[in-house]
């Protein structure tokens, strides 16, 4: 196996098809996208977006809950984003890891 197709990721990553808000800062205004969320897990989040953002970037996503009304906004940092399917699939590590309670609302 390369190394270009070696597995780096350092936390088990759950699938979602769940969608989500994504808040970030341009230099003109404060933008919100509706997001699909491809994966999850407690260091970082993939999303889907119409656009793509900047590494470093850092990002608002409001986390969708089983629960009604307990739905959460976390800080998170651009990875990395590449294009997919006439969209852009942006990853994204999480200012702090997510607790496990947040993840089991989560899912």
């Amino acid at each position: 196996m390369s190394s270009s197709s070696t597995e780096r990721r350092i936390a088990v990553r759950w699938h979602s098809t769940q969608q989500t808000s994504c808040h970030f800062a341009t230099l003109e205004k404060i933008t919100s996208r509706w997001a699909l969320i491809l994966n999850v897990s407690r260091q970082g989040i993939g999303l889907k977006l119409p656009c793509a953002l900047t590494a470093g970037h850092e990002v608002l996503i409001e986390l969708p809950s089983k629960v009604a009304g307990n739905e959460r906004v976390v800080a998170a940092f651009v990875v990395h984003s590449k294009p997919v399917e006439g969209a852009w699939a942006v990853g994204c590590t999480f200012a702090r890891p997510l607790e496990q309670e947040e993840m089991d609302t989560l899912l």
